[in-house]
């Protein structure tokens, strides 16, 4: 348990610190769209590793999700 607490926190923190790096660098309406992604890796990852259902209306919608941030991309 002292272990995962440990991973979680620094895992937390890191993602933070990256998304105030992004905030600055890109603005908060491209780093806000391109976050929000974090659930489909999430949700990919849980495919790959935990065996999750990943059923084409998760793959349609990702692939919306990431159509999105390609043409925020573009500016």
């Amino acid at each position: 348990l002292p272990y995962v607490l440990t991973v979680g926190a620094f895992s937390i923190g890191f993602s933070i610190v990256l998304f105030l790096f992004a905030l600055r660098e890109i603005g908060a309406m491209k780093t806000g769209a391109i976050f929000s992604t974090s659930s489909l890796i999430g949700a990919l990852f849980a495919f790959l590793i935990l065996g999750e259902n990943f059923t084409l209306l998760k793959a349609f919608f990702g692939i919306l999700m990431f159509f999105g941030v390609y043409l925020l991309s573009l500016e």
